[in-house]
Order: C-alpha cells, then sequence, then structure tokens
C-alpha cells in the first residue's frame, strides 16, 4: 500500500465502540417526519426537569454554599477517588433505611458522575464479560441499562413487567430468568420508582422480590432509585403532601436495603431528579451537575470483593466534579422542606393536567403513573389506525407537533 493510499483508509473503530447503541437515539432516527409548520412543538419525551426554568436548584446552595465553597480555594484540587468523605458521610446517613442494621458508612459509599456512571460501575464490578456472566434487566425499561452492559460485552437477560398491574415484576418470569442463567445471572437490576413505567411498588411487592433473590443464594440487586420520593400515587386525589417525609415505616417508597436482612444491596442515587430525600437529580433538579453515587448495604458481608472492586474503577474517573460535591451536605442536610413541597407541588400539577387531558381521548389506555415523571400510554389499534408505537408518534408529530418516545 502506497503512503498516499494509507493517508486515506479506513480507521475502524473498536469492538467496544461498536457494541454501543442508544436504542432512543435509533429510535429517534427512524422518525424523520416533517412536523405540523402551522404549530408549537410540544415535547413529551423531555427526561429534563430544568427546561423551561420552573424547577430550580435550591437557592441556598446557589447564593451561599456554592460561593463560599468557591472563594474558600479548598475545592479545586483533586479529591479522594470515591469522593470527599463530607459528602460520602452525608449520603451514608440518607441511606440509613433498615433500624434492624448497621448504618452505611464512607467505606460504603463511591461517588459517581451521575447515577448513569453508578449504574454502570455497578455492573462493571459484578459481572464478567465474553459471555461469563448476565445482568437481568426489566422490561421495558430505560434503556440505557441495556447500552451499557452490550457496550461491556456483558450478557443480558429480561425479565417482564406486568402493565396490568401498574408495572409490577412479573414474578414467574424474574424466576424463570433466575432458574435459566443459574450460576451465571450476577445481578439483578430492579428501578423503582421507574423511568418510564411510573410505578411505585408496595413493600409487600418488594418484599416477594427480594425473597425470591434471596432464595436464589442471595443474588444481589442493583437497585436504582433515582426517582425515591418523586411520589404521586395517592396524591392525584389527595391533599398534598400528606404523607410524612421520612420514617422507618411510612416511606412514600420502600427502599429495597429497608426489607432485605440478606440480600445484598447496591442502591443507586443521586441529587438530579429527587424530590424528597435519597438523589440529587430531582430532588434538587440539577441533572446537568452530574453527580450521583452508589451506596453498599452489605447483607451478610459478602460484598468484600465488589466494595474493592468499585474503589478500583473509580479511579479511572476520580469522581464528580470537586466544587458539586462539596455542596452534597448542604443539600441533603440542610435544604428547607418548603423546596421540596413546591416542586412537588408543581410535579403534581401537571401531572393532573396530563392525565385529564389523556384520559378523554379515544384509543389511548393509560396505565396512571405513581411516581417520577413519565406516563405509559398504550395504543388502541382497532381506534387509532396505526401500525405501530413509531407510527403512532410519526402521526402525532407530523399532525399535532407533539414529541414522543417508544418503548421497547
Amino acid at each position: 500500500m502506497s503512503a498516499a493510499s494509507e493517508l486515506h483508509r479506513v480507521v475502524p473503530k473498536s469492538l467496544v465502540a461498536a457494541r454501543t447503541t442508544n436504542p432512543i437515539r435509533r429510535i429517534v432516527d427512524q422518525l424523520k417526519v416533517k412536523p405540523n409548520p402551522n404549530l408549537e412543538t410540544i415535547p413529551l419525551s423531555i427526561g429534563d426537569p430544568t427546561v423551561y426554568g420552573n424547577f430550580r436548584a435550591p437557592q441556598h446552595v446557589i447564593d451561599n454554599v456554592l460561593r463560599d465553597n468557591l472563594r474558600s480555594f479548598a475545592y479545586n484540587g483533586y479529591p479522594h477517588s470515591c469522593g470527599y468523605a463530607a459528602a460520602r458521610q452525608a449520603v451514608a446517613d440518607e441511606n440509613f433505611v433498615h433500624p434492624n442494621h448497621p448504618p452505611p458508612t464512607t467505606d460504603d459509599v463511591v461517588m459517581t458522575c451521575g447515577a448513569s456512571q453508578a449504574i454502570d460501575m455497578a455492573i462493571a464490578a459484578l459481572a464478567n464479560p465474553n459471555g461469563e456472566d448476565t445482568i437481568l434487566l426489566p422490561q421495558p425499561a430505560f434503556p440505557l441499562y441495556n447500552t451499557l452492559c452490550s457496550s461491556r460485552g456483558i450478557n443480558v437477560d429480561f425479565y417482564k413487567l406486568r402493565s396490568d398491574r401498574k408495572f409490577e415484576v412479573d414474578i414467574t418470569s424474574l424466576q424463570h430468568c433466575l432458574e435459566a442463567n443459574g450460576s451465571k445471572a450476577r445481578g439483578v437490576l430492579l428501578n423503582n420508582p421507574s423511568n418510564p413505567c411510573g410505578s411505585n411498588w408496595t413493600r409487600e411487592h418488594i418484599q416477594d422480590i427480594v425473597a425470591l433473590c434471596e432464595e436464589y443464594g442471595d443474588i444481589p440487586i442493583i437497585a436504582d432509585e433515582i426517582y425515591h420520593d418523586m411520589v404521586i400515587s395517592g396524591m392525584l386525589s389527595s391533599p398534598l403532601f400528606s404523607v410524612p417525609f421520612q420514617s422507618f415505616d411510612g416511606l412514600p417508597v420502600t427502599p429495597f436495603a429497608s426489607v432485605s436482612d440478606t440480600v445484598p444491596i447496591l442502591s443507586i442515587g443521586g441529587i438530579a431528579k429527587r424530590t424528597a430525600h435519597l438523589t440529587l437529580l430531582c430532588r434538587f433538579m440539577v441533572p446537568g451537575w452530574r453527580v450521583g453515587w452508589i451506596c453498599l448495604h452489605d447483607r451478610g458481608e459478602v460484598l468484600g470483593d465488589i466494595r474493592q472492586g468499585l474503589h478500583d474503577l473509580s479511579t479511572l474517573t476520580l469522581g464528580p466534579a470537586s466544587l458539586l460535591q462539596s455542596a452534597v451536605p448542604s443539600l441533603l442536610k440542610e435544604t428547607p422542606a418548603s423546596y421540596h413541597n413546591n416542586n412537588k407541588k408543581m410535579l403534581l400539577e401537571n401531572s393532573r393536567m396530563i392525565m385529564d387531558t389523556l384520559m378523554d381521548v379515544p384509543g389511548l389506555n393509560i396505565v396512571e403513573p405513581q411516581a417520577a415523571m413519565y406516563v405509559m400510554v398504550g395504543i388502541d389499534t382497532g381506534i387509532i389506525d396505526v401500525e405501530d408505537d413509531i407510527n403512532f408518534s410519526r402521526w402525532v408529530c407530523a399532525v399535532d407537533k407533539f414529541s414522543t418516545v417508544q418503548s421497547e
């Protein structure tokens, strides 16, 4: 090959890059359609609560904490790869959810670049690639779960959720997956409250899931609880904020760690989308800050290797930005209840409006959401003349200029 032809050769991407495909991006690419030019787009597919400026970060953090920490010059360097001790302690305190077990310590917490990296690290710490191990995933679910496993070459198997029971886990389906994969099943990923299903499972249902995992050798649970306490079930027709803020027996959402005595739990949280007490994403309406965490609940003291593995994996990125980590203790411990109440009030008002509107549309079957920021809609093709959900999305975009996201 000549020097000239060498200059024009195609450099192939790696296997890791080739395995990394975001299903949402693929679906959106299929929706190429000319929208109605006479209408303004109504984007119902956005998962970012900050887009329109009505949901904002707590003012005391913006005006005081970040300003003072920046001026102190104390947070301009590298933190510990697992995160600042003060941030990790604040997260550990928030994750004390089982009074019969010792509270988590800073050693049980790893700060991450958002909940997405926390999920990625949990999967990477538990499962080997190249067909050796399998992670069990829900279906339908947030597509990133499958993307992360595929990118790393980790097998997946899917257990079903039941739309007729507000997207509870189909226990028979999960049991079948555990039977079929045997010792290759290295973890069960469970998402409650759910994106995009809007579920908020009962304590009894979570106990049933944990009991099944216990039956199959205490298989670890990766508990994606990023929407913990963004709950609207029972509130669409009841007085706002009638649920106590926090108690061991009265949490609006039941954390998996609060019912497990033997099954190890890797709890995923962050500051992006929480309105109450475990994560920062929606609680504090700052998804772009990219601050998340993993908290280990080491029932049976079997996660020693996993803990060390997570610590080792944390050295690849050295955690989230120093300045933003420094705000975590204040966010978790000093944010006034009025801030959360105002956010929840807006979420409830928006939920009521969406539900009231959709319930009156012939051909749409609504599964009333109990939590999070989404609603799942079934399409009766006997009434609405479309072949599938992708064609439905094309149609509503072309006619009414709504953008939606399809299930898989």
